[in-house]
């Protein structure tokens, strides 16, 4: 699962990986909603529902950031847009740098970066 990208650089990540990851957590979201229902009503179930659900919208933001049209002035507007502050011009940023940002808050904006970037 997407655990595995927490210690690679986000250098180190290609567009191949994370349409694997992609593939795991739908996979998981599959069988999280198969689970029983006394499971479903655990208090734990609803936060494990909504990380999923953000990481169905982060990894496609992130595939798409890591395209050759992203300039370093683009990555500043994505940057000033979550308020966080990240070091993505550094060979030590990981991926967990990157989520940590909380990109699927802003999908809209961030997709408008991405386009314009294109």
């Amino acid at each position: 699962c997407f655990f595995f990208f927490k210690q690679k650089t986000a250098y180190e990540i290609s567009a191949c990986l994370v349409g694997s990851e992609m593939c795991i957590r739908d996979r998981l979201q599959t069988m999280l909603k198969q689970l029983p229902k006394d499971v479903r009503n655990l208090r734990g179930y609803n936060a494990i529902i909504e990380k999923v659900k953000n990481m169905q919208t982060v990894l496609p933001l992130i595939s798409s950031l890591l395209s050759e049209f992203m300039e370093r002035r683009h990555w500043q507007q994505i940057l000033k847009l979550t308020g966080k502050d990240v070091d993505v011009f550094s060979t030590s940023c990981s991926f967990a740098d990157i989520l940590k940002m909380e990109l699927y808050r802003y999908e809209n904006q961030v997709n408008e970066i991405i386009d314009v970037a294109q």
